[in-house]
This record gives structure tokens, sequence and C-alpha cells, in this order.
């Protein structure tokens, strides 16, 4: 981080191999006190990093279509997560929170299974259908069949490069602050 002339903080990032060469220091060189603003520049730095990061990871995010039978389950839960008050309060926290996780679970193509026995109600029902209630019911009876979850759980933690978000915060940092 150096300070331009009209007083604003610049960061330029150094390679690993780089920065050692510059820090690179004989045993017989007197130790210098760090300057004033040093553990501030370190402290920018790493926000600077942090920001880097992110959008490295929003530029390599693959972006997933859903398959047409996915949209269909969706478009079931979604439809009941939003059951006309007309109906009266027919559902209860417990079950709202289980339909968002059951359409997280097929957002994230968790359980194939899951996804088929949702078609195969939302076909049955272009068939035959059937009172929002007992729609409800079963749909909620195959969503109980697995282990859904709401909670964000640290296997699905954001991942960059391969690598999930606490590996690649850095743990060694060099620095460099120079007096003017």
């Amino acid at each position: 981080i150096t300070q331009g002339e009209d007083g604003a903080l610049n960061s330029e990032e150094l390679g690993f191999v780089e920065a050692a060469r510059i820090f690179r220091a004989g045993s017989k060189e007197k130790a210098v006190n760090l300057p004033a603003g040093h553990h501030e520049h370190v402290g920018r730095a790493i926000e600077e990093f942090r920001k880097q990061l992110a959008s490295e990871a929003v530029q390599s995010a693959t972006i997933r279509v859903a398959a047409p039978d996915e949209k269909q389950a969706m478009k079931l839960l979604e439809a009941l997560q939003n059951i006309p008050p007309a109906y009266g309060d027919i559902l209860s926290p417990e079950d709202r929170e289980l339909l968002k996780a059951g359409a997280e679970s097929i957002r994230n193509a968790r359980f194939d299974p899951l996804r088929r026995k949702l078609v195969k109600i939302v076909k049955e029902h272009k068939k035959r259908p059937l009172a929002i209630p007992a729609l409800l019911d079963k749909t909620l009876g195959v969503l109980g069949d697995f282990p859904l979850t709401t909670e964000s759980e640290p296997a699905r933690e954001q991942r960059f490069a391969g690598l999930a978000y606490r590996q690649l915060i850095p743990s060694i940092i060099l620095s460099e602050s120079f007096i003017a």
C-alpha cells in the first residue's frame, strides 16, 4: 500500500516470490521499528484481498439451469407455500419451513427421488385434481420422507475454486511499509 500524491492510499498486489525477494534480509541487517500506519496498511490489504476473493467467486460461479421436471416440482412447492387466505391458516410455520427446505433441496439437486416423487404428484394432480388440503398433505408426506434441513450446513459453505472460503484466508501476511 502506497500513498499517492493526492493523499489516497493505493494498493498493489505482489506475488509471493516477489514479496520474499523484497523482504529478504541479511543476518547483519538492523531491525527498524514499524511505521505508525503499518497495521492499518495490512488491514486494508486484507480487506482488498477479501473483496477480490469475493469478486472472483462471483465470476467463477456456475449458473445451473433447472430441468423441466425440477421446475414442475418447484412450482408445486411455491404454490403450496402461497396458499390463498380463502383456505384459512392450514399451513403451520413448521410446514412452511419444510416446503422451503424442499424447494432448496430441489434447487440444489440434493435428492433426486424427492424431485421424482413431487413430479409424480404434479402429474396425478393434473389428471385428477385434488383439493388443496389433500395436495398439501400428500406433498408434506413426501417431504417428511427425506432428511431436509432448513439450517445452513457447513458442508454447503460457499466454495471458491474448489476450496472452502476459510481455507483461503491467509495465515501469513507479508507486508511492506515505506517511510517517506
